[in-house]
């Protein structure tokens, strides 16, 4: 980390943190089961980084694009398989309405309060698409534009979260430099409260019901959404990466903000930033007003940086090390690196990269003050996700080989 990058950081007011340190606690070793494949990727192959969610009774859903190699389907698209125990799966089942000659691109999911699964996504013409569907069940709406006019840009995928009261907040990369965002007005696993001319109209007379929304907010930027995720008053914290050139140098300059929900729409408030060589910055949404957050450098031998932000407290914020990259070893991350867990423990997945990817996880059970050693949990893997459900299991999903989509699982207790 540069001093020009400290010295950026510690320009921004209103923030707090508190360091990972570089040493390790000694903690006993989460035992994982055996990783599950989902796909048999003779026939369907997994090609896009596969998305996790958990439902409110520990159901599973994963989430991917593929390619289909059955003889009567040559074509990629989005399928979904979930489990009710972790071990047994249903066979992938094609959700999206739409097909590829190549590969699809990444999509979204998410699990409302009562289990209703959504998910996002973009077509061949890079239009933004949202399903719902019931609890456990592949019976999707019919698919609804939620772009107003905006095509999605080639590289980052569209992101969804689910607040507490139902309602759908969604954020996507838009051509040309917009990072988009809007929320649904009511939540359409229980229906409109009332009739709303601000709203942008959606086909409430459809069964199942598809959302209407509010209109788009835009922020101008240079690339896409890294992140999405929710405060419990339903405030969504986002984080964007822009790629920038210094002389002959590729930096990104990268934001942390807040979108404050106003009615129908949000207000993007800028709360962390700065720049640095090759960075990407992870956010999860701890309580409010605390964010934790990564700081990656993947080509760089050095990171990942742990960010714990209290928005409440006026320090500036001077990332550290957590060093697991060491010795010709580098870490990267998904979208879904960091999950808190029922008694505060903060867990982290990421893939180390030295030799044969394999995945790892290193969990902190003083706030992210002290960190685990890092843990071997599968191999070879990328793009894993985690999520930690109130009863203390972990989840975590990952691509082996660019081909099998596989879901391993374990127990913080």
């Amino acid at each position: 980390m540069t001093g020009s990058t400290i010295a950026s950081a510690a320009l921004l007011g209103c923030i707090a943190c508190r360091f990972a340190s570089a040493q390790h606690g000694s903690l006993d070793r989460i035992q994982f089961q055996p990783p599950v494949a989902i796909n048999d990727y003779t026939e369907i192959k997994g090609a896009s980084e596969p998305r996790l969610a958990v439902g409110p009774q520990g159901e599973v859903y994963a989430f991917f694009g593929a390619k289909d190699y059955r003889p009567s389907k040559p074509y990629g698209g989005y399928f979904l398989s979930f489990s009710t125990d972790g071990i047994a799966f249903t066979e992938p089942v094609e959700v999206g309405d739409v097909s590829f000659t190549g590969f699809p691109f990444s999509p979204g999911i998410a699990v409302a309060p009562a289990g209703e699964v959504v998910i996002v996504y973009k077509d061949v013409a890079r239009v933004p698409r949202l399903r719902w569907a019931p609890p456990l069940s592949t019976s999707f709406s019919p698919a609804l534009d939620f772009g107003e006019g905006t095509l999605m840009g080639p590289g980052p995928q569209p992101h969804v979260v689910v607040d507490g009261r139902g309602a759908i907040h969604l954020a996507w990369w838009a051509e040309p430099g917009e990072f988009a965002y809007r929320r649904s007005v009511w939540s359409p696993f229980e229906g409109p409260k009332s009739a709303d001319s601000s709203a942008t109209a959606g086909s409430s007379s459809q069964s199942p019901l598809l959302p209407a929304f509010g209109p788009v907010t835009i922020r101008h930027v240079f690339s896409g959404a890294t992140s999405l995720g929710l405060w419990p008053d339903g405030t969504a914290i986002a984080s964007v990466a822009t790629p920038v050139t210094v002389g002959k140098m590729r930096h990104h300059v990268y934001e942390l903000f807040r979108v404050e929900p106003s009615e129908y729409t949000g207000n993007f408030i800028p709360i962390f930033g700065g720049q640095a060589p090759f960075a990407y910055l992870v956010a999860y949404a701890d309580e409010n007003p605390r964010v934790l957050a990564l700081l990656g450098h993947p080509d760089a031998r050095e990171g990942p940086y742990f960010y714990d932000i209290d928005l409440s407290a006026h320090e500036a914020c001077v990332p550290r090390d957590l060093g697991f990259a060491r010795d010709g070893h580098l870490a990267s991350y998904s979208n879904r690196p960091l999950a808190r867990g029922p008694d505060g423990e903060i867990c982290l997945v990421y893939v180390d990269t030295f030799g044969h990817p394999s995945v790892h996880v290193s969990v902190s059970r003083d706030d992210g003050l002290t960190w685990g050693p890092p843990q071997r949990v599968a191999g070879p893997g990328n793009y894993p996700e985690i999520i930690v459900d109130p009863s203390g299991t972990i989840h975590i999903l990952y691509l082996e080989g660019y081909q099998t989509i596989k879901y391993v699982r374990g127990s913080l207790n």
